[in-house]
């Protein structure tokens, strides 16, 4: 019943749409109202939860998916109790078919043209302007806030665009310097923020916004019809064109009247503008003074949480194998992969600084030694007596800091020795890697160069912890 004659006006079908699209639309408002209660901390356990749910999406982004279609599964299987008990069947609510007044559903099987009296036509023309005056406010309002964003950057406001600019420039040099994952904790944290730790911001914002002309603005004043030209006096006496303004009569006189012409200047639109210039200026000290705030707290809270965001995490798992005989060489305490057990492997390293901690291991670089085949930066072998070490494959960084040299710091000395190999940390237990298990991602395997130049007692070779950094 909803269907029929859609090219057609109807009254009770324009209603069944709109509450249909409301209900479609229900569970995202429903969203909406839940994250606003948790934003407003109403059930502080759950709002907690939402935190540490929330970072731990950002921190895990391959989550997120799943996550979702998670819930989607969860929420399904939930309304499952509330299913349809009966066989399917026409629902009049649907269509607002038992709703709907008489005369609507006359005017729907109206023919086109009309048949019907024009007193009747009358009275349903008013109401379709009445209902049509609605959307064109709404249409509006709309048409406002557009014109007001494209004002940002068209300059007709050139304090509300040197301020925009302003806010651009800073926030691309901030979200530059700032990862992703931080300013995603940062600008959830903030949404989600205690009632009692909020400001102002969006009254600012708001404010703000209404300082923006649009297109369309017109200045509008209540004018008395003794001070402006007298009551029941034309415009055209006064050099106005009149089809730019109202004639003003004494029924009228006291009535807000709109003005859009040049030569039509009073006291009051001088006082309105320099109102406005003065709630102006007001308003760009607030939105300096925040924004420069924000960016204080961005900046402050970024340096604090990058490190921890940008930790390496395991990017996969392998299942060792046994090796065939006299494949694996364990020299040097080397281990080899055990059939069944399971071993992490990294694509990244932690972050390097100036003193890079690491566990530096044990490795010969020479031909039969447990360090396989060739280094893979210059296809050769290097004796033990050569100071040479291999990296983790996040700091291999995929052979940008192949044959440049690395300051390695332990037991109070220090020693410079050649980058020559990878320690890979994504691969293992193959014939490739000599059957040993993937590389940590935080090792430096050095010759025994470096550890007799570190002073190490030969008994605690192995495992040590170091800090290096690059020469």
């Amino acid at each position: 019943m909803s269907d029929a004659d859609v090219h057609l006006w109807s009254m009770r079908r324009s209603k069944a749409n709109f509450f249909r699209l409301m209900s479609a639309f229900s569970g995202l408002f429903s969203v909406g109202k839940w994250f606003g209660d948790v934003c407003m901390w109403k059930n502080p356990i759950t709002t907690s939860l939402v935190h540490v749910l929330f970072l731990m999406l950002v921190c895990f982004p391959e989550l997120i998916l799943p996550t979702v279609f998670l819930y989607m599964c969860l929420i399904g299987l939930w309304n499952y109790q509330y299913r349809p008990r009966y066989p399917p069947h026409m629902n009049t609510r649907i269509s607002h078919a038992d709703s709907t007044h008489p005369d609507e559903l006359d005017e729907e099987f109206d023919t086109f043209p009309t048949s019907r009296s024009s007193e009747l036509v009358r009275m349903r023309y008013d109401r379709l302007r009445s209902l049509a005056g609605r959307i064109q406010t709404v249409v509006g309002d709309v048409a406002t806030q557009g014109e007001r964003v494209q004002a940002l950057l068209s300059w007709r406001d050139p304090r509300a665009t040197v301020l925009f600019i302003i806010f651009c420039l800073l926030a691309a040099i901030v979200l530059y310097a700032t990862p992703f994952q931080v300013f995603s904790v940062l600008s959830g944290f903030y949404a989600m923020r205690h009632p009692r730790c909020k400001i102002r911001v969006l009254i600012i914002l708001h404010s703000f916004d209404s300082a923006l002309p649009p297109v369309s603005v017109v200045y509008t004043t209540k004018l008395k019809a003794e001070t402006a030209i007298g009551p029941g006096t034309s415009f055209q006496s006064h050099g106005i064109e009149p089809d730019c303004c109202y004639l003003i009569s004494k029924r009228n006189a006291d009535k807000r009247i709109q003005v859009d012409h040049p030569k039509f200047h009073t006291t009051n639109i001088q006082k309105l503008k320099t109102e406005k210039r003065s709630g102006i200026k007001t308003m760009m000290n607030s939105c300096v003074g925040a924004s420069m705030l924000v960016v204080l707290v961005f900046a402050t809270l970024s340096c604090c949480l990058d490190a921890r965001l940008q930790a390496c995490h395991p990017s996969g798992k392998i299942r060792g194998i046994k090796p065939p005989p006299g494949q694996c060489n364990p020299e040097n305490d080397s281990d080899c992969c055990k059939k069944g057990k399971t071993y992490t492997t990294y694509k990244c390293s932690p972050p390097v600084t100036g003193n890079t901690k690491a566990i530096l291991t044990l490795n010969s670089f020479q031909k039969g030694g447990d360090g396989g085949g060739p280094s893979e930066c210059d296809n050769q072998f290097h004796s033990d007596n050569t100071p040479v070490v291999a990296l983790s494959t996040g700091w291999y960084s995929g052979g940008d800091r192949c044959l440049n040299y690395i300051t390695i710091s332990a037991n109070g000395r220090s020693v410079k020795a050649k980058v020559v190999d990878e320690c890979d940390s994504t691969m293992g237990c193959d014939e490739e890697h000599d059957y040993q298990p993937p590389c940590p991602n935080n090792i430096v395997d050095a010759s025994k160069a470096v550890w007799e130049a570190l002073g190490i007692p030969e008994g605690d070779w192995g495992d040590y912890d170091i800090t290096w950094s690059d020469a």
